[in-house]
């Protein structure tokens, strides 16, 4: 049986819908982001990505894994990493699964997450 009471990590899961079309009829509508995050520093520990191969999935674990879902900061900067780097038509599902689960985790644990300003010229940083 799992103890929650000792319980260092929550899992939290978001969606995004996938562009009609992208696929074959066996193709999901939908993107998910499962993400483990350590519910001390709000980092994410571990995360996995419906995506449509390996490589993608590989791709975007490497990217999301240690941001902070509190910080605006790391938002900002993953999105600029998807925009620049991702050339998938998924990529609008992935931010939106991206987002769905840093709100449901701000509203798990209780959190208002701060708008940080990005200082210029660390946008690009991931």
């Amino acid at each position: 049986m799992f103890d929650t009471s000792s319980s260092r990590t929550t899992l939290v899961a978001g969606c995004g819908a996938l562009p009609t079309g992208s696929g074959a009829g066996d193709h999901p509508e939908t993107l998910t982001i499962v993400a483990e995050v350590d519910s001390r520093t709000h980092k994410i520990v571990d995360a996995s990505v419906t995506a449509t191969s390996a490589i993608s999935q590989r791709w975007l674990k490497d990217l999301i894994v240690g941001r902070d879902l509190t910080s605006e900061r790391d938002t900002v900067r993953l999105r600029f990493a998807l925009d620049k780097f991702f050339v998938d038509s998924s990529r609008p599902a992935v931010v939106s699964a991206y987002l769905d689960v840093t709100e449901r985790y701000a509203v798990h644990a209780g959190i208002i997450r701060s708008s940080e300003p990005v200082p210029e010229g660390e946008s690009g940083s991931t």
